[in-house]
Formats: C-alpha cells, structure tokens, sequence
C-alpha cells in the first residue's frame, strides 16, 4: 500500500495458489499504517516494518481515553480511571494484539467498536433526558451524535465485516429496551431515529464498498451487509409501530403477539428467502456456536470457564459481581445505558467464551464492569451500591420476619439499619484486595508473556527459497485486480501446511496453495489430502492440479500439529486410523490402567510422515511392537493389552504365523511402534520428491515424541518427474545436506525399472551426491543427469 497509496488491494495473488485470495478485510488498517509509514519517510521493507510495529500500542493507548469516558458516563470520574487502569494492563487477547511487534487489524476493530458504543450511549443518555421535549438544540445534537455513531459504525466496518458483532448489541439491546419501555406505557421514536441513523448510514457505506455481489456471507464485504442492516431498521420500525398500536394493552398480551408475529417472520423469510435467514443462521453460529474444524485452529478454541479464570483470575469476580450490579440497577431505573452495556458485556462474553479470539473485545466491556463495581463499592458516589446493599438486607430481613416474634422483628429493624454500613465495610476491604491482586497478576503475566517470534529454521529456509528458486512472476509490491488477472506460465505454488502460508508470502516471496484463512485445505486437492495421502501416484495428481514445484515440512506437522491434518482430511475419524492408545493394566485386582499411545503402520505410510521423517527414502524397521489386545466393549472405549512385545523385523512374519493357531477368539492382534523414526512397516521410497534443503537447527519437541535421531526442524522438497533406471532389486545413493547431514535414499524396483529423483552432475538445491547411484543386486553403478530427473528421461 505504500508503493500504491492511496489504493488498496482486494485481490492478493501472492497466496492460495493457482487461485489467489480475495481479501475480506478493508482499507482502514492499513491506510492508518500507510499513513504512519509516510509520515516516517519509509520506503524499504525494513523501514516500514519498524514504522508499523508502533501503530498498534498507540491505537490500543486511543482506547484507553475511550474507555475513561465511558465510566464517566456511566458512573464518575473515578470509575473512567480505574477502568482505563484495568485496560491497560488486561491480559490476553487485547494485549497480545496490541503490543510492540504485532502488527494485528483487530485492535482497530476494539478501538473503532469502542468509540461506537460510546457515541451510541451517548445518544441513548440525551434521548432519556426529562428536558429533552421543546428544546430544538438538544434535538439536534441528539441526531449529529447519532449520525456520529453511523460513521463510527461504518469506520469500524470498512476495517473488518466482523464489525456486525456491534450490531448485534445494538440489535438485541433495542428489542430489551422496546419490551421495557412497552411495560412502563413510553413510546420510544427516537430509539427509531437512533437506529435509522446508525444502521442507514451503514446500509449506505456497506452497499458502496461491497465486493461480492453474489454471496450473503456476513464475513466479506458482500450483499449480506446492507441487507442486514435495512433489516435492522425495519425491525426497529416494527417494534415501534407495534407499540403504537397495542398501546394501553397489557404486557402479556404484547408479548403473545409479538412472540407470533416474530414466529411469522421467520417462517416467511425461510419460506420466500432462505438464504438471508441462512446468512443469519449462519453469522450468529461464527459467533457463538462451534463448526467441527473449530478445534485446530487456536483463534476458534473454546476458552471455557478455566480458560476465562485463567486469564482474568479474580478479575472475574469482579466482572460478574458488576454484571448483578448493573442489573440491579435497570431493574430499579430503567436506563438504557446501563441495559446497552449489560447487552453488550453479556454478548462478548458469550462469543469469548465460545471462541478464544474474541476475547480481545471482551477487554474493553470488563475493564469498564469491573470498574464500576469497584467505585460503586469503595464509594465515589457509590448511592447505587447502597440502594443495592439495603434492598439485599431488606429481602433477608422480609424473609426472617415471616412468622418471627415482635422482639425478634425489632431486633431485625436494627440490623436493617446498620447491615449497610457493615457490609460495606466488608465490601471495601475484598473489592480492594480483589482488584490489587487482578491488577498485580495481570502485569506479572503482560511482562512474563513469550514475545511472537518466527521459528529460526522457517527464517533461514523462506531465506533460501528467496533466493534459490525460480521467480512466480508476481511483483510482490504491485495492486492487481480479481477480474483481469492471470498467473504467467512460470508462476508455480508451493505447498505447505496452512499455518505457514504467511511466512512462505512474506519471508519465501513465494505462493503457498493454503494459507492461515483456511483456503486451500480442505478437498480431494486440499494441502489436508495431501500430507495424509498414502499413495504416491494420488499424491502427484495433488500437486498437478495445484501446479506446486516445493513441499515444505516442519517438524510438527509429522508430530504435535499431524492431529490437525488428520481431522482435516477427515474429520469423523481424526487420528484413529494412525494414532491408538491401549490401556496396560498396571494392577489388575484394582483394575488399574496405564494408557499408552502407539503409532499404527497407517501413520508413517502418510506422505508428511514419509518425506520429513525418512526423506522421502525407503525405511525397514529393525524392530516392531507385537500387541495382543481385548477390542473396546463399546465405542468409545480403549482396548486393552494383553500381551506385548518388541519383535524383530525379520522375525515377525514366522511370529504371527506361531500365534495364528494359539491366540484366544476374543483377542485380537496389532503391530505397531512408539518410536516416530522406526516404522511399524516396511515405508516404500517415494520416486518423485527430493530434499532440497534442510535448516540448520535440530527439531525441538514437546516431551512425549520419542525421536532418538537427529532431524530438523524444516524441510524443503521439490517435486521432479524422475529419471527412469532400468534395473531389479534395490538401488541406493549417498546424500549429504546443507548441514552436512548424510543420509541414503534407497529404492525397490518396481516391474524392472528404478525412477530416482536425484541427479548425481549436479547439486540438487542444498544436497549433493556422494557419488553415483549403486544397484544392489546387480552390482553396477549409474550416473544420472539433472536433464534425466526434470524431463522424465530413461537412463539405462
């Protein structure tokens, strides 16, 4: 956008190869960085790159006066410090996203949502003013403010669709109020003129700046937008005539026939448009439900109530306690501005907890909570937190006096008078300690917390992809469009685990076929197929289709992230066909059971597994583990062990023959290993990968994978067609790395005929041949070209 400003790029080609990426994010982020980045001066990548990373602590130091203001609207002064205190030092999302190094749009999205609710609370506190009918000047500020919260809105929209969460608020928040104000005989038009502002504004600007036409998806700029928003307005108008019209009706007549009406709607909207009831459906389960592949990714983890605890430790305490409070106090005065901010903090919460990525807009409406809990009850201007104290001791002292003696019911009426004041005194010291120890644990966390690094071996090998293969033919800086562009002939993808897609575009300046969006990862020919694709042939129909060149592996994805690729590719079976656990008993009087996990001869058949464990080579166990297991009684169950043991590799086929006749009806058999490096079958080559680089670093894994042999943490293949050897039995080349690791690729012959993918004239990438290619069994050796290797040629 530097080189460009001011366009901005909805089209990125420089990811999910060959199709490109559409961007569902708009303009706002980036040019609040552009503009930073001009002002510096900077020019170079570097020099942008360290003019960026100071954006995002100062937009998260903007929210901070955005919160103050609130809690002085909402309560005093004093509470608008001390929730300005709890934001800056929050834990968890809104810091991760906000602090020095971290270049994340969301914390855009925190501070244009928070301005939102603040002008929005502040049209809602000047409509519910006593003076207001008569004076033409509050009217009109009253309607500036609301069109002053459209434009917010729509700021906050034009930075990330996801903005329509704030519009949930203001949705759900204006259906509580209109019941309220129906219960108490008001008739509420400027609520209407609020949202017809808000919402008209942004049905307007949604419509403008749409970029997809053709869906409703509520995640991209498209139809669904300003769809949504007209029907907010309608809805808002409805819920006002419809007041109108019953007015002096009773409540429960009101809400029978608003409960039909509703009813009606939706029947008629899935019966003449199902897809907008869809779209709905749909957004609402992105918030607050769960899809399947949730689990894999870390932003859509449900936190959970240790989660939450986690995070915010005894702050919580006094985050609910605030939420009691608050309603306590719509119950007793009936202001929406205490009933827009429940909406809102109740909302948040609900997706925080079901999504972990939300949390970062949990930040702002618990800082403010969890402040005005605290001066209601320390006492500037705690008049509310007194009401609520006595109305308590009332209810108790109502409850006690039912049926009590008259010493007994005098004895009360003293205690109504001083229960306050000694609860309050209670109150004060906890809240104190409560919110000193959320304040001292949540820095200690913000200044322990392990800073985003990129791996060093993915650096040192997007390094060497930069410069050792062939340029795409993109120019990174360059804007194109989605309608009018073609890939040249040279471009090619390289395929990788989503995760990674970032760094190969960034660092690499290469295009990945999958990226962190989740594109280009589920499907016959998704990166998920791919990796857990067990036949080669299948394998290469893959990387045709995607025009890869390059597979980069990492460590991970052939041990703590492969649970993720498996569910993925299929997500009702997971890991159970390649990883199993068995219960051993450990006594069997107590029915005592240890559980252990093996690794199943599907695991190391996969294509991750078979080029960054074995690289790419053939691999014949010395060893394997022989299991004789009851099955599970039912799904669900672990098998458990009842004989185990290590059997050599040569000797299993004579083992299994011994115990086929001896082995008890309700006992099944497994063969299997715990080691990641020792299969638990014998691994076939494959023919038309090699390993071009390696990084230099070893691989660093959590305790539990047992690899007792040096491998590294990234790895780079390039896909070749093979030169075709003629020839029978086994046919074997020595290798050595960048790193100056050596290793063998070993071959079988398949109908008379070896197909090799190294070339032995010249290094391939990083690693060089030893010498030439041996055929075992007929004791020749055989040089092969790099020519041969790329053209598919015969060497004899």
């Amino acid at each position: 956008m530097v080189a460009n400003f001011p366009s901005y790029p909805f089209f990125d080609p420089m990811t999910f190869f060959p199709y490109g990426y559409l961007v569902n994010w708009g303009p706002v982020y980036g040019y609040i960085l552009t503009f930073f980045c001009i002002l510096a001066g900077a020019a170079t990548r570097v020099e942008i790159v360290r003019t960026a990373v100071f954006v995002p602590p100062l937009l998260a130091i903007l929210t901070i006066p955005l919160v103050f203001l609130i809690g002085k609207k909402i309560h005093s002064t004093w509470c608008g410090i001390v929730a300005a205190a709890i934001l800056a030092v929050i834990p968890g999302s809104f810091f991760f996203i906000s602090y020095f190094g971290v270049i994340d749009h969301h914390v855009v999205e925190v501070l244009f949502g928070t301005a939102f609710c603040l002008s929005y609370m502040t049209a809602l506190m000047m409509m519910n003013r006593k003076d207001w009918s008569g004076e033409a000047f509050k009217k009109q500020a009253f309607i500036l403010v609301s069109i002053l919260s459209g434009l917010l809105y729509l700021l906050g929209f034009l930075n990330m669709p996801t903005m329509i969460i704030f519009a949930l608020v203001a949705t759900v928040f204006t259906f509580l109020q209109y019941l309220l104000d129906f219960r108490a005989g008001a008739q509420n038009m400027n609520l209407l003129i609020l949202n017809a502002c808000v919402f008209g504004i942004a049905a307007a600007g949604s419509y403008l700046f749409m970029q997809e036409s053709r869906t409703f998806l509520l995640t991209m700029y498209s139809l669904g937008h300003p769809v949504m928003y007209l029907l907010i307005i309608a809805g808002t108008a409805a819920l006002f005539l419809f007041g109108q019209v019953l007015h002096g009706r009773s409540f429960r007549t009101y809400m029978l026939i608003l409960s039909g009406l509703i009813a009606g709607c939706i029947t008629g909207i899935a019966l003449l448009v199902p897809h907008i009831l869809g779209t709905a459906l749909n957004g609402l389960l992105e918030i607050f439900g769960q899809k399947e592949l949730a689990i894999t990714i870390v932003e859509t983890e449900v936190i959970g109530a240790a989660g939450l605890w986690e995070l915010y430790s005894f702050g919580l305490i006094l985050f609910f306690a605030g939420i009691v409070l608050l309603g306590y106090r719509i119950w007793k005065e009936k202001r929406p501005e205490f009933l827009f901010i429940v909406t809102w903090t109740v909302l948040i919460l609900l997706a925080s907890y079901q999504h972990l990525r939300y949390n970062y807009l949990l930040a702002v409406p618990f800082a403010l909570v969890s402040g005005y809990f605290v001066l209601s009850v320390i006492g500037y201007g705690d008049r509310e937190y007194r009401s609520f104290l006595a109305w308590l001791s009332l209810k108790k002292a109502e409850q006690a006096e039912t049926g009590g003696s008259r010493n007994k019911k005098k004895k009360i009426r003293v205690q109504k008078e001083k229960a306050p004041d000694e609860w309050r005194e209670i109150a004060v010291g906890c809240t104190i300690l409560l919110c000193a120890a959320f304040i001292l644990n949540a820095v200690w966390v913000d200044l322990h917390r392990e800073p985003v690094t990129v791996p060093a071996g993915w650096r040192a090998s997007m390094a060497w992809i930069e410069k050792n293969t062939p340029d795409p033919g993109i120019v990174y800086t360059n804007i194109y469009t989605y309608q009018d562009f073609s890939y040249p002939p040279q471009a090619y993808g390289i395929m990788s685990w989503w995760d990674y897609g970032h760094l190969i575009t960034y660092f690499g300046k290469r295009i990945p076929n999958s990226n962190p969006f989740q594109a280009g990862v589920r499907g016959k020919n998704g990166a998920a197929a791919f990796f857990m694709e067990q036949d080669e042939n299948t394998a290469e129909t893959v990387i045709q289709a995607l025009g890869s060149r390059y597979i980069v592996t990492d460590v991970t994805m052939a041990t703590s992230k492969f649970w993720a690729i498996a569910t993925w590719y299929n997500t009702p079976n997971t890991t159970s066909p390649y990883i199993i656990r068995f219960n051993t008993p450990v006594d069997p009087a107590k029915r005592s059971f240890q559980s252990l996990q093996f690794l199943t001869p599907a695991y190391h058949s996969t294509l991750v597994t078979r080029l960054h464990l074995f690289d790419g080579s053939e691999k014949t166990p010395a060893y394997v583990t022989y299991i004789e297991y009851i099955p599970p009684s039912k799904e669900g169950s672990i098998p458990e062990i009842q004989s185990i043991e290590n059997i050599s590799w040569d000797m299993l086929h004579d083992h299994i023959n011994s115990r086929a006749g001896e082995i008890a009806p309700s006992l099944q058999a497994m063969v299997v290993t715990k080691d990641y490096m020792i299969p638990a079958s014998k691994i076939p080559a494959l023919s038309h990968f090699r390993l071009i680089y390696e990084s230099p670093d070893n691989a660093s894994l959590p305790e539990g994978y047992d690899i007792r042999e040096e491998l590294k943490q990234v790895k780079i293949f390039e896909y070749v067609k093979g030169a075709r050897v003629q020839g029978s039995g086994r046919i074997q080349i020595d290798l050595e790395t960048n790193t100056g690791r050596r290793f063998s690729y070993i071959q079988e012959s398949r109908d008379g005929e070896f197909v090799v993918p190294y070339a032995t004239d010249t290094p391939n990438g990083a690693v060089s041949a030893l010498g030439p290619y041996k055929i075992i069994h007929e004791n020749r050796t055989v040089q092969v070209s790099e020519s041969a290797i790329q053209k598919g040629l015969v060497v004899m």
